[in-house]
């Protein structure tokens, strides 16, 4: 519904990573994506609806500042709330540190791979659930209750994500929040649903919570074009042709 091709969403992202080998062990042994192709400087690990994750060696990148523009987290859809808590125990079982919150919108988990880059585990509420106040939806940063989600785990030995597993949004460190709300808007068509204090907005398209999020919690400056991280966003636009922009942070994505 909120990521049918009619919709603009988020459906792919390239990272450029230093050590292709253990980035790869993580993200299919820890965050359980099974099914991947490799060559010999690239993963893609691909996920439903023709969606993937990039992995792409380079040791010519520098580590980003923390101050620098470029991913917040990449955020993976769960279809069902058992499969967030089936990931929940696996990762609690692997020892990795993490974070659970409670949106109203959804329930999520958040962690970094080890080269830093942030991802989030989460599964939606039922649309019906969600509270809108004219065009702004309500959404919160609440503790999660974990014992009422591992009341409903399947019991079933962890075995990877579910296969209709797919990137649900993207969330940027951002330079300039405005700037990036327009961009997005004309680019896209995306529509702003929540902004907190200037420094965050939540950006969608249908109605949905986000497809798109951006910050300046902690970004300062623009993405640097010789760093690891974030290397390139894919967006569906099912009424464009195939092109490439780059945002007021300098971030690189391709409309498909």
């Amino acid at each position: 519904m909120f990521h049918s091709d009619d919709v603009t969403h988020a459906v792919g992202i390239d990272l450029y990573v230093s050590d292709l080998e253990r980035l790869t062990r993580f993200y299919n042994e820890v965050i359980g994506l099974k099914h991947f192709k490799k060559s010999k400087n690239e993963v893609v690990f691909n996920l439903d609806r023709d969606h993937f994750i990039r992995l792409i060696e380079d040791d010519s990148k520098v580590k980003p500042s923390l101050d620098e523009a470029g991913l917040f987290h990449v955020a993976i859809l769960l279809p069902e709330r058992s499969d967030l808590a089936d990931f929940l125990v696996h990762i609690n079982d692997k020892g990795i540190q993490l974070g659970a919150s409670d949106h109203l919108v959804s329930e999520a988990i958040y962690l970094s791979d080890p080269e830093g880059n942030g991802i989030e585990i989460y599964v939606d509420r039922d649309h019906s659930q969600w509270t809108w106040n004219d065009d702004s939806i309500a959404m919160e940063t609440l503790p999660l209750d974990v014992e009422d989600l591992l009341s409903v785990q399947s019991g079933n030995q962890f075995d990877g994500l579910p296969s209709s597993t797919i990137i649900g949004h993207i969330h940027l460190k951002a330079y300039n929040v405005s700037e990036m709300n327009q961009f997005y808007h004309e680019h896209l068509g995306f529509n702003e649903v929540a902004t907190y204090g200037g420094q965050a907005s939540f950006m969608s398209d249908a109605n949905y919570h986000h497809h798109l999020a951006v910050n300046t919690w902690q970004s300062k400056e623009i993405r640097n074009d010789n760093t690891l991280g974030l290397a390139k966003v894919y967006f569906n636009r099912s009424d464009f042709e195939t092109m490439e922009h780059t945002d007021p942070s300098n971030i690189c994505i391709q409309i498909n």
